[in-house]
């Protein structure tokens, strides 16, 4: 009778203290292995950083920063000075493509400045590959066009095999791209994120900072049939946190941590 009481207290700590169910909650790699990630061995966006990422069981995808240059040549990097990542005065719109080329990140393994193209073979068809379009036209005072940047994605993706997403910051951009590949928008506020989804209704959804959307509003984009994938997450709190609004997806600066807490 003693032990059966003890197995009942047991059981039921044991119960108690289980930790939440977040294996259906995908996890992409930010960046590769995460921005501002300090534990990481290789500069984010890097082929490198990627192909690391994406070797760890449990991923489900990466997201990658994407720009064009002056010729047309689609470039991950997330900055849009390219000084103190790789030592240049310029920005990727104002340069060519043999020039970037040429260009090392100022890192302890110089990785070299990486092409959309070269990594769309590291994803095969069980994972998912986040476009995050930038567009720094302010920058160098270049005007990119979306619609140019659109017909570059469109050759970088030939041969794809993987799940392909777009987010875009710039909403002015949204026509472009919404009509033709699984768009998200990055927004700030919910007032923003519903008006353009009175707008743009075929949206597939958003991706947006952790801390901008509670439960209960993810909840309602989900059950509209809208995704939701929440950034910015550096702490093993900040994951846990976002992963209890039982978003869609996560994408951590720590996908190490965040495979450990979500399976």
């Amino acid at each position: 009778m003693r032990f059966k009481r003890f197995l009942f207290v047991l059981i039921l700590i044991v119960s108690c203290t289980k930790k939440n169910d977040y294996g259906h909650i995908m996890v992409i790699g930010h960046g590769g292995m995460g921005l501002e990630q300090m534990m990481s061995i290789y500069h984010d966006n890097s082929f490198e950083a990627i192909d690391l990422a994406l070797q760890f069981p449990g991923i489900n995808g990466c997201e990658v920063d994407v720009q064009m240059d002056s010729d047309g040549e689609l470039w991950l990097c997330h900055d849009v000075d390219l000084s103190s990542a790789l030592g240049v005065d310029a920005s990727i719109p104002e340069c060519h493509t043999s020039f970037l080329e040429e260009l090392v990140y100022q890192t302890i393994h110089e990785e070299k400045l990486c092409k959309l193209r070269d990594v769309i073979h590291l994803f095969d068809h069980s994972m998912q590959l986040f476009i995050d379009v930038k567009s720094y036209n302010q920058s160098s005072g270049i005007i990119v066009d979306p619609d140019l940047l659109k017909e570059a994605l469109d050759d970088a993706l030939i041969g794809a095999a993987c799940q392909v997403s777009v987010i875009l910051l710039n909403e002015s951009w949204l026509p472009c791209f919404v009509s033709n590949y699984q768009t998200y928008l990055d927004a700030d506020t919910k007032s923003s994120m519903d008006s353009n989804l009175s707008l743009y209704p075929d949206l597939s959804g958003f991706v947006v900072r952790s801390e901008a959307l509670s439960r209960s509003e993810i909840e309602e984009y989900k059950s509209q049939g809208y995704k939701v994938f929440l950034y910015e997450m550096r702490s093993p709190k900040g994951i846990r946190m976002a992963l209890d609004k039982n978003p869609n997806g996560i994408i951590p600066d720590d996908i190490r941590r965040a495979l450990v807490e979500s399976r």
